[in-house]
C-alpha cells in the first residue's frame, strides 16, 4: 500500500500501476474498493512484466517487490517463491523487445542475492537501476507495521521529490542506524554489472533519475 500511495503522489495514474498482494486485496487509496488486479503469484508477476508492461506503452518500468525472502528467493505468497534467475530472465525478456530503462526496488530478507543475477551484461539494452534493502542472507527490518523500514525511508524521499539516488542514500543511512545489531545494509547497482556499491561508479545514474515526475507534488491551493 505504501508504494502504491507514493506512486500516486508522483502522478502515476491507476492505469499505469499494477498492485498485487498474497490475498489479492489492496485498497491503497482508502476508498473502500479493491485496487489489486489479482493475487500475487509467480505467473501473475511474469504476466505483469511480459504482458501488461509490454502492451501498456511506457518509457520506463518500475518494479517494487516488498515482503518476505528466504533462501535467495522472494516469497511471493505462502506457497510460492520467485528465484533470482526467474526474475532476471523476465527482465531480460522484457528489455529484449522493449528497451526502456528499468528500476527495481527489492525490500525483503536476502534481497542482495538478486543483484548479481540482474546484471545487465556488457551491452545492456537500456539503463537499469537495481536496489536491494539488504545483503544476501541478511534480515530486513519491518518494525511498527512497516513504519520503520527501508521502504518507509526510501518512499519518504521519493514523495519529497528527491532523485532516486538521494532517496536511496538517505534510506540506506537511516535503516542502518535504526536496525541495531542487524546493521541492515542496503545496496545499489546502476551500472549493470551486478556488483553493488562501487565507489564513483554506482549511484551516478540514480542521481539523475526520479520515480515519477521530477518535481515536488502537493495539494492545490484552497
Amino acid at each position: 500500500r505504501r508504494a502504491c500511495s507514493a506512486f500516486r503522489l508522483r502522478l502515476f495514474t491507476p492505469d499505469r500501476m499494477r498492485g498485487r498482494t498474497p490475498s489479492g486485496s489492496l485498497d491503497y487509496d482508502g476508498d473502500g474498493t479493491n485496487d489489486a488486479i489479482a493475487a500475487a503469484t509467480g505467473a501473475a508477476l511474469q504476466s505483469a512484466i511480459l504482458g501488461w508492461a509490454l502492451t501498456n506503452t511506457t518509457d520506463r518500468l518500475t518494479l517494487y517487490l516488498l515482503g518476505d525472502g528466504a533462501d535467495s528467493a522472494f516469497r511471493i505468497n505462502g506457497a510460492e517463491s520467485v528465484t533470482t534467475n526467474q526474475l532476471a530472465a523476465w527482465i531480460r525478456a522484457f528489455e529484449a523487445t522493449n528497451p526502456v530503462p528499468v528500476t527495481l526496488v527489492m525490500d525483503f530478507a536476502g534481497a542482495g542475492a538478486f543483484l548479481p543475477a540482474l546484471a545487465a551484461g556488457a551491452e545492456p539494452a537500456a539503463d537499469r537501476i537495481a536496489i536491494a534493502s539488504t545483503r544476501t542472507y541478511q534480515e530486513a527490518l519491518f518494525a511498527n507495521n512497516g513504519t520503520v523500514s527501508f521502504t518507509q525511508y526510501l518512499l519518504a524521499g521519493v514523495i519529497a521529490g528527491k532523485t532516486l539516488g538521494d532517496a536511496y542514500t538517505a534510506a540506506r543511512r537511516a535503516i542502518r542506524r535504526v536496525s541495531g545489531g542487524v546493521r541492515q545494509r542496503a545496496q545499489l547497482d546502476d551500472n549493470g554489472n551486478g556488483v553493488p556499491g562501487e565507489k564513483n561508479i554506482d549511484g551516478l545514474l540514480a542521481a539523475t533519475t526520479w520515480i515519477g515526475s521530477a518535481f515536488v507534488t502537493g495539494a492545490d491551493a484552497p
